[in-house]
């Protein structure tokens, strides 16, 4: 993914009828923004997107009311979960785990490979 220079944060307030919310940053500084007055950066996003939680790029300007996010950028969320759900990656299949994971084997002792019976018999003496 591209880096951008957008100061980072995430909606920390928003209220969909009125379109404006609160965008908190890393140092936890919260900025207004009001959807009248925001242009969208990026892929273009619809207002009904915009969702507390989500992470945003935005930039700031100084008007007459204060400090308030002009530009905005909605970044994509980010799956964190993996197919398994554990939160964990998947495991690398060997044949070993294939075995322990095949329903029909009940036990793996009677999969792993044995050495073939070799029977000792005492040297023969002269």
């Amino acid at each position: 993914m591209q880096e951008d220079y957008f100061r980072k944060g995430k909606v920390s307030k928003y209220f969909p009828h009125a379109g404006y919310g609160f965008i908190r940053d890393g140092a936890g500084h919260e900025t207004y923004f009001h959807l009248d007055e925001v242009r969208f950066v990026g892929e273009k996003k619809k207002r009904g997107e915009i969702k507390e939680g989500m992470e945003v790029g935005f930039d700031v300007s100084r008007t007459s009311r204060g400090i308030r996010a002009t530009f905005l950028k909605i970044y994509p969320i980010v799956s964190a979960s993996t197919p398994s759900g554990t939160g964990e990656p998947p495991a690398e299949k060997t044949p070993e785990t294939e075995l322990k994971a095949s329903p029909e084997n009940k036990s793996v002792e009677d999969q792993t490979p044995q050495a073939p019976a070799v029977e000792s018999h005492p040297p023969d003496k002269k």
